[in-house]
């Protein structure tokens, strides 16, 4: 009786086993060429193999040109592999038009420490992208004494204003992250739209023509299919790595810093915010603390 259970326990299992095995096969076959060597460069980026993902990402774009998936991530790991010697992590800005990263000057007298500039952490072109319905901001604020901090984000086709929040100035110059907060009340971004954010250093409440004010833009966009499925299994620090080969400046920044909050002694974390920072030309505040 045991031998007969046995046999039969081993035939289901076989069944199964080849059932398992058929079905993975089919599956390889529906992926495209395509499909699978992006996977494999995404995969190859999260361990930070830049010269093999280089290469898989090369022949996706050889089975679809001009797809901008596979010519964003072909773009920065070579930028990256081309500087590579020192830095751990960069990002070179998607395509787009000149930004305005200069804080616009105040009419009358600053209340900013004298050669320091509000500095929005971006890169030199609008807009940055994300992929989160209600993504963080990121500013320099240098030393002041300023009455108030503001940050206002808006629909940029209707200029319809979204969110607004008003903060308490740090006395210390440092990165302050505003979030634009998951509410019921509050609309999530949508995919596709652009939206334009300010932030300023108010200096007078009662002369708003006294603030300091620096401007960006922002666009949801839906990530790439192939992207998704690596970021779903990939740490936290292998998803900066995806996001900036990807090309999706916020959401490789609020990753790096969401790392850097919760382990600030970590010199590889430190590392590469700086790297980060600085390949987009914010040498002089890559070092800055994050308030």
């Amino acid at each position: 009786m045991k031998k007969i259970f046995f046999r039969r326990y081993l035939s289901v299992f076989l069944a199964l086993g080849l059932s398992v095995s058929c079905s993975k096969v089919l599956l390889a076959q529906t992926q495209s060429a395509y499909d699978q060597y992006m996977q494999l460069g995404y995969a190859a980026t999260a361990q930070r193999n830049y010269s093999g993902a280089f290469n898989y990402f090369q022949q996706a774009l050889q089975q679809r040109p001009g797809d901008i998936y596979a010519s964003t991530a072909v773009n920065n790991i070579q930028s990256y592999i081309k500087n590579r010697r020192q830095a751990t992590l960069g990002f070179v800005s998607s395509i787009g038009r000149p930004g305005r990263r200069q804080s616009a000057a105040s009419r009358a007298g600053s209340c900013v420490e004298t050669g320091q500039s509000l500095t929005p952490l971006t890169p030199k072109t609008d807009p940055q992208l994300t992929t989160a319905a209600y993504p963080s901001f990121f500013v320099y604020v240098p030393q002041n004494s300023a009455q108030a901090l503001e940050f206002v984000l808006q629909d940029n086709t209707t200029n319809r204003e979204l969110y607004k929040t008003t903060l308490k100035p740090n006395k210390q110059s440092g990165v302050v992250r505003v979030n634009f907060p998951n509410n019921a009340n509050l609309p999530s971004l949508q995919n596709g739209k652009e939206y334009a954010w300010s932030f300023s250093v108010v200096c007078d409440t009662q002369s708003r023509d006294k603030d300091i004010e620096v401007t960006g833009s922002i666009q949801r966009i839906q990530a790439d299919p192939n992207l998704a499925i690596q970021l779903e299994k990939a740490q936290p620090r292998q998803r900066a790595a995806l996001y900036a080969t990807s090309g999706i400046w916020q959401d490789t920044l609020t990753t790096i810093a969401d790392l850097r909050r919760t382990n600030p002694n970590d010199l590889g974390i430190k590392t590469d915010w700086e790297d980060l920072l600085k390949s987009v030309g914010l040498e002089k505040i890559a070092s800055s603390p994050l308030l």
